[in-house]
């Protein structure tokens, strides 16, 4: 059997012997070769328990590495990515991320691939699956953080710029929001005209806090009294101007307290919260969870293609910044147990078992 050249090219059509074997999902096989399936974009092991392609579909690989260097992505079911595969997309993610930090100008994905001797498409989507942003976003990234930092350090606004990399002012001060939510000066500054607003409802799981900026919801809490909260805000935004409430953080307010009341579908309000790029593709992965489901912390990691940060993503969890609509109360433990909860594991189990029968009430209706 040669399913691959020492060229690294894929056998075209599966021959007789290594074909039976896919179509009897034989274990035996596993570790001779991978399959491929151009219309998914997926490779599998042979005894992979999904359904079986058109053999017209199919290519065959000698190893999980050159099926990804092909351009394919490792099978979640069948778990098809080996050990040596996982090892060589963490080097490569690592020594792009270095090469990238090194970089005064945004480096072009070709000349990034070039030095990882890979193509530019597995590159691209190895890096943004690992890291939830493309290189010249983790480059744009990099420099914000490098102008935070200088800004906070008490740096002169122009030197700040200069010092991130920026190549003039004037590319900083063309998009402010974007980069710092704010003008450079008035970051400097502290964030003194930064605004807030707050507000309270009272649930079974004692008092919720919502706050929200402009452009979306920044913060959920569960507490027993508002000084408690509000001091909580406080902490978390220094510098910020905190002011109640007004007529759309109401709307939100209401809708947050009638979903922990009645979870009856998921809830989908805008959000606005700071966090690691790892963070932010943990919650974004914690939202496609529906209500009435659960995910184990070492299911979530893989659903991101990081099979062993399991803690990491635990982490990930306990630093939600927004309970209930960031839904991290969906994770358990792999045995089935709560594993904690920063607002109390009593509020996690009723959260759960709320949203069982409301997803069990669903069901029955929908007669399936």
């Amino acid at each position: 059997m040669n399913p691959q050249s020492a060229m690294g090219k894929p056998a075209p059509v599966p021959p007789e012997h290594e074909w039976a074997a896919i179509m009897r999902r034989d274990p035996a096989a596993d570790g001779r070769f991978f399959y491929a399936v151009r219309t998914t974009g997926v490779y599998c092991r042979p005894s992979c328990p999904s359904k079986r392609p058109r053999r017209e579909n199919v290519l065959l690989f000698a190893t999980a590495l050159s099926a990804e260097a092909a351009g394919y992505r490792a099978c979640r079911r069948c778990g098809a990515e080996s050990e040596r595969a996982r090892r060589k997309r963490a080097e490569l993610i690592e020594s792009t991320c270095r090469l990238i930090e090194a970089s005064v100008q945004t480096p072009r994905l070709d000349r990034l691939a070039s030095f990882a001797q890979t193509n530019k498409h597995h590159l691209l989507r190895t890096f943004k699956t690992a890291l939830g942003m493309t290189p010249a976003g983790y480059h744009r990234w990099l420099r914000r953080k490098k102008l935070e930092q200088g800004l906070g350090r008490g740096e002169s606004v122009d030197s700040a710029i200069y010092g991130a990399g920026y190549g003039s002012p004037s590319r900083v001060y063309e998009r402010p929001a974007r980069l710092l939510g704010m003008t450079p000066a008035v970051y400097a500054r502290g964030a003194p005209r930064q605004t807030i607003r707050y507000g309270f409802a009272t649930t079974e799981f004692g008092l919720l806090m919502v706050a929200a900026t402009q452009l979306g919801i920044c913060a959920i809490e569960f507490g027993r009294d508002r000084e408690e909260l509000l001091s909580l805000l406080q902490r978390r935004f220094v510098n910020a101007e905190l002011i109640a409430t007004n007529a759309r953080l109401d709307a939100w307010i209401s809708a947050i307290a009638a979903h922990v009341a009645e979870p009856v579908a998921d809830l989908r309000l805008p959000l606005d919260v700071r966090g690691t790029a790892f963070q932010k593709k943990v919650w974004d992965e914690l939202q496609r969870i529906p209500a009435g489901l659960t995910v184990s912390y070492s299911e979530l990691a893989r659903n991101l293609g990081e099979p062993r940060a399991a803690r990491a993503v635990a982490k990930a969890c306990a630093c939600n910044p927004a309970a209930v609509l960031i839904p991290c109360h969906r994770v358990v433990g792999a045995d089935g147990s709560l594993r904690g909860y920063r607002w109390g594991e009593p509020v996690k189990s009723r959260l759960l078992a709320k949203e069982k029968r409301a997803f069990d009430s669903r069901k029955k209706r929908s007669g399936c």
